[in-house]
């Protein structure tokens, strides 16, 4: 029978990497790079966990590379670990790069989250955008001159110097 692959199977193959790893495996603001066929190695301990399949720790071990801690933990160390924890390859200059790339990719994500739940209306327009019907819209209907997404309050907000963001007013704009 084949595994199901889930969420909560991978978190659980996470948390058990961590107990039976702690050296290579703990979470932290940097993480140790892996070696480069710590796939395999895992592998080798199927028998050790009922949940452990090829995709699940795949997804595990996506998740736990693709991580601040670890990004960080490739740029800072100059040597790669096994399962042990003894060092067992340097980091190469490629692959350094590609860690800064992602990093700077994952921060500008964040960025850009932590701006739109700044403005406070992004999240409100995208939810009454998708709520539209489709006939609202349609070609053979004629358009209301004020659409029903339109008559959104919009809110404003007022930056201080801590970049605390604080409503100033409530502004109703309708249309009509």
């Amino acid at each position: 029978m084949k595994k199901k692959w889930t969420s909560k199977n991978v978190k659980s193959i996470q948390r058990w990497l961590v107990r039976r790893w702690p050296d290579t495996f703990t979470p932290g603001p940097d993480l140790k790079p892996l070696s480069l066929n710590i796939y395999k190695d895992i592998l080798g301990y199927r028998n050790e966990n009922a949940a452990l399949s090829g995709r699940t720790l795949s997804e595990a071990l996506k998740r736990h590379t693709t991580s601040h801690g670890y990004l960080y933990g490739v740029l800072k160390n100059t040597h790669r670990y096994d399962l042990a924890g003894n060092a067992v390859g340097e980091i190469s200059e490629s692959h350094r790069l590609i860690a800064k790339a992602k990093l700077r990719e994952l921060q500008k994500h964040s960025q850009r989250d932590r701006r739109s739940s700044r403005t406070g209306n992004s999240i409100v327009q995208n939810d009454l955008r998708s709520v539209r019907q489709p006939d609202e819209c349609s070609p053979g209907k004629p358009l209301d001159k004020t659409p029903s997404w339109s008559k959104t309050p919009v809110i404003r907000y007022k930056r201080v110097k801590r970049k605390i963001v604080l409503p100033v007013e409530t502004v109703v704009e309708l249309a009509g």
